[in-house]
């Protein structure tokens, strides 16, 4: 009997994989559709065909001929090349090389006299607004914030990746992930009153899971999306989360009222979306008190494209999402960095966490097939001198979310690819 219920749990697991990875497709067309759409509306498979006569070119080279952005035009190229519509050559960022093949030519570009042309058929199904906010940001290179998307469509996208977020932040957030934070200091602390931030909180399905599961705690919330936060305070209160607090501010400039050092700060998939997040690191390194410690959960990306596309299923889809919201907003001011929704991989974060003063850097996969999380700990009390006090009496279990239903989602999306297995062993964990 034991062995027939074993079987018939793995098949079930097995047909929900399939059944997952078969809706999840839908949404990646859906984005590839979107990238091409863009492409088309640029005049790009045109002047890749006939400019540069199906030849391999850099994104600069693209850039100048169109009077693009570079940075822009970089994503659109790998996003296309992850659709298996363009040929790329390995370089770095400014040496790789594109090409749009004759034979693919004929089916997006040759609208002339090709029976097979297809791209035509992409205008449909894409916000006009927002195709619009997109051709003129890769013209402009200076992209638009999440609020603005909000403030123009209401509640809507906020609400949704509410939904989204919802069952990863109820199984996962408090139980497992918080509790191996700092071999579990983290959750010893503010079970004991402790405060918490969560920046770039949205709509607050993070911050009001904490607020709820630790009541004498002090839970913040930052955001500088004041749509986002309308439904934050307003499930705060049906939720009687006295203790949930939400400030409207960005990262790199919010001082906490009355002072407070916290134990913890949370940044759940927003550090890739922020303009300078090196400036929000340094600041949070400040907010911190000594050993306190910040979990970014951020995109599972190597920070090499070459790997990414080896290794990555659905890696259009990621493009996608990075043109559309991710790029944007971290270009949304004129010295953004410009991460896209790829770009805060594991050596980007230890150099930020470097350059911002963290005295500890630990990289956790969790068996997550989606993200990776990472621990930084500021300097001082037991980590004064980069070593931690041993403390037998805590007994923590790493987390292995790979049994978690459904995809690992990103707050800034409203959904998330499933990825292949990746290894992080040529990276550095530690510092």
């Amino acid at each position: 009997m034991e062995r027939s219920e074993s079987s018939d749990a793995k098949m079930k697991a097995k047909q929900l994989r399939r059944i997952n990875g078969m809706v999840w497709s839908y949404k990646t067309g859906q984005m590839i559709s979107l990238q091409i759409h863009v492409a088309d509306r640029l005049n790009l498979f045109k002047s890749l065909a006939d400019d540069f006569d199906n030849d391999f070119v850099t994104r600069h080279q693209v850039a100048q001929r169109l009077g693009l952005h570079p940075r822009w035009v970089m994503e659109l190229l790998r996003g296309l090349t992850a659709a298996k519509i363009l040929e790329h050559r390995e370089g770095t960022d400014d040496t790789e090389c594109f090409r749009l093949t004759e034979v693919v030519a004929e089916v997006v570009a040759n609208e002339t006299d090709s029976l097979l042309f297809a791209t035509g058929a992409f205008a449909g199904g894409v916000d006009a607004k927002l195709s619009d906010a997109i051709v003129t940001a890769f013209k402009t290179g200076l992209g638009y914030t999440y609020e603005s998307t909000n403030l123009r469509t209401g509640e809507q996208g906020a609400a949704q990746t509410k939904r989204m977020l919802g069952v990863w932040t109820r199984m996962a957030l408090v139980d497992q992930v918080i509790a191996a934070m700092n071999n579990g200091r983290v959750t010893t602390a503010l079970g004991n009153g402790g405060a918490i931030l969560d920046l770039g909180c949205g709509a607050g399905v993070a911050v009001n899971e904490l607020a709820a599961s630790f009541p004498k705690a002090t839970v913040h919330g930052l955001d500088p999306d004041s749509v986002s936060l309308s439904i934050a305070r307003k499930d705060a209160l049906k939720a009687n989360n006295s203790n949930a607090i939400f400030f409207q501010a960005y990262g790199e400039s919010f001082e906490p009222p009355n002072n407070i050092k916290y134990d913890c700060v949370v940044c759940l998939d927003i550090i890739h979306d922020a303009p300078r997040p090196d400036l929000i690191l340094l600041n949070i390194r400040k907010m911190l008190k000594p050993g306190g410690t910040l979990l970014i959960k951020d995109i599972k990306s190597t920070g090499d494209f070459k790997k990414n596309l080896e290794t990555m299923n659905n890696l259009g889809l990621l493009y996608g999402f990075s043109i559309s919201s991710c790029l944007s907003s971290s270009m949304s001011q004129p010295d953004g960095l410009g991460l896209g929704t790829l770009g805060f991989n594991p050596i980007v974060a230890k150099q930020m966490a470097e350059s911002a003063g963290f005295q500890r850097f630990k990289i956790n996969d969790f068996k997550d097939p989606a993200n990776l999380y990472y621990e930084m700990v500021s300097p001082g009390g037991e980590f004064e001198h980069g070593l931690s006090r041993q403390n037998t009496s805590m007994n923590v279990c790493v987390p292995d979310l790979s049994t978690l239903p459904g995809p690992m989602t990103c707050a800034c999306h409203y959904g998330m690819s499933l990825y292949t297995e990746m290894t992080m062993d040529s990276v550095p964990s530690k510092m």
